[in-house]
């Protein structure tokens, strides 16, 4: 006769009393040695078995037995194999049908023929009871929790869990990144940014999931319908509370906000792709530029005009390749050649070897600070041990190192973050100067739009004229030359440019004419 071994770990509750899955698994193994049985596998699961149907393993099991390719089953306790009455009834009719020939636990053997069928339904009953009775007692403690404005669960983003008891166990905004929440909600508010938006100005932000990764839409949507952060608990379906922690953001704001969150925009059809449209307003009228397709003599036209909104427009309509000439033309202004970037590339890295320096004595100056707090807080300790010091006494010097500890690592990380990203952004810049000619020949019209979007603002049209002004930092590069710059040569132009950077890494770089000299 051939067994299947079947061990089982509630998911849902830690279970005292049931063994590990590798402990179960010994054991199984031991019996099958000790009883000289045939043990045809071992099957694994962490399921709850309080509710039927939700044991695929248990399901394949019992199909196996119905197949004959398995005639018994080894278990640690029968309360492994069944918490409700449907998978009870299931194995006591299998064994009355002599359809599953034994069960064998440690303790003894339920065969077909000696079932005591009354005793056996118990052992199953109290098992359906003892998960019933727990259901019951977690939701009563959550009720408890929830009326006493605890907060249920893991603390959401923002926020870390305090306490140590389970009167006390609540949840505060985390020094680390509370302060960034309202900052993000007011841009959501004002900008009425999408999903999307709002995913990227976290991540912009250097902010990272508790597992060190970046944020993804989905998530931000949960945490922007997360009512937690106005002080309000919606726990599944226990009644909505308002609970004892600290707010985020006021409910009027979290109101607000929703109602951006809700409101339904109509879809936008375009015959053709987007372009340039919504880029540029009319210099006469101050109304949107729009695009019109046309198509004459079997060839496509594309036509950028004032809407009219405000009445006939005297203006007149440019055509789409007029248009990407003057935006080309625009554009080429903060170009450098390839001398150009190796020269900024070099002096760089030279400016970086220079704060590195400096960076690291400051690290250092960190770390002894840091192992200064450390040891007070380990002599803290052994003076709590010797008793010299009362329990409050303690809790109160050792809150006050640990937030010293917290704000100065948090110091150090945000010193570490900068240092890297600041040159991240300025040789991104180069590198997207050197390159600007080629991302906009080789780009798509949207994606052209888009780096239009990128380096330019305030975009008009007058009289066939395509009129803007360049973003910061881009319009450092149009910063005019002094009387004696033509008489300079390459080297010392290059020099003058970066002598412009200033303390923030901002280049002010001059135009790419200059640059090549």
């Amino acid at each position: 006769m051939k067994y299947l071994a079947y061990c089982r770990k509630s998911s849902e509750s830690s279970e005292a009393q049931a063994l590990s899955l590798p402990a179960q698994e010994r054991e199984m193994k031991e019996l099958a040695i000790r009883e000289n049985l045939g043990l045809k596998a071992i099957l694994q699961e962490s399921k709850s078995a309080r509710i039927p149907g939700k044991r695929p393993v248990f399901t394949k099991m019992l199909e196996e037995i119905r197949s004959g390719s398995a005639q018994g089953i080894l278990c640690w306790h029968v309360n492994r194999l069944a918490r409700n009455w449907k998978d009870a009834g299931e194995l006591m009719q299998m064994l009355t049908d002599n359809i599953l020939k034994e069960i064998i636990t440690p303790e003894r053997r339920i065969t077909s023929s000696n079932t005591n069928d009354i005793l056996l339904g118990v052992e199953f009953g109290q098992s359906s009871q003892y998960s019933k009775e727990l259901s019951q007692n977690v939701k009563r403690g959550i009720r408890e929790k929830i009326a006493r404005g605890q907060f249920c669960g893991r603390a959401p983003y923002f926020y870390i869990n305090t306490g140590t008891s389970k009167m006390n166990k609540n949840i505060g905004p985390d020094p680390k990144t509370a302060h960034y929440y309202e900052e993000w909600i007011d841009f959501v508010i004002k900008t009425k940014a999408s999903y999307r938006k709002a995913t990227k100005w976290l991540n912009d932000k250097g902010l990272r999931t508790r597992k060190g990764k970046k944020f993804l839409k989905s998530t931000v949507q949960k945490m922007l319908n997360n009512s937690t952060y106005c002080g309000i608990q919606r726990f599944g379906n226990f009644p909505e509370n308002h609970g004892t922690w600290k707010p985020l953001i006021s409910k009027k704001k979290f109101q607000e906000l929703q109602e951006i969150l809700g409101e339904k925009r109509k879809p936008r059809f375009y015959s053709h792709t987007k372009g340039y449209k919504g880029l540029m307003k009319c210099a006469h009228c101050g109304c949107a530029i729009t695009s019109t397709h046309k198509i004459k003599n079997g060839k496509s036209y594309i036509y950028y005009h004032c809407t009219g909104r405000r009445g006939k427009c005297p203006q007149p309509y440019i055509t789409e390749e007029e248009l990407e000439n003057q935006i080309f033309e625009n554009i080429t202004q903060i170009e450098i050649d390839k001398e150009t970037l190796d020269y900024c590339m070099k002096l760089i890295k030279e400016k970086v070897a220079d704060e590195n320096d400096s960076y690291e004595k400051r690290r250092s100056d960190t770390n002894k600070e840091l192992t200064k707090i450390q040891n007070m807080l380990n002599e803290l300790l052994d003076m709590r041990l010797k008793k010299e010091m009362s329990q409050d006494d303690y809790e109160t010097k050792k809150q006050e190192l640990m937030d010293s500890k917290e704000e100065i690592a948090s110091k150090q990380n945000d010193n570490e973050f900068n240092q890297e990203r600041w040159i991240e952004n300025l040789e991104s810049f180069i590198n997207t100067c050197f390159k600007i000619e080629k991302i906009f020949n080789q780009g798509t019209i949207d994606e052209r739009s888009e780096l239009v979007k990128a380096v330019g603002q305030n975009l008009t049209l007058e009289d066939g004229r395509l009129n803007w002004t360049f973003k910061k930092p881009w319009s450092y590069m149009l910063i005019e030359q002094p009387e004696e710059f033509e008489d300079m040569n390459s080297e010392e132009k290059r020099t003058l440019w970066w002598a412009q950077v200033d303390s923030n890494h901002r280049p002010r770089l001059y135009k790419n004419r200059a640059l090549t000299g």
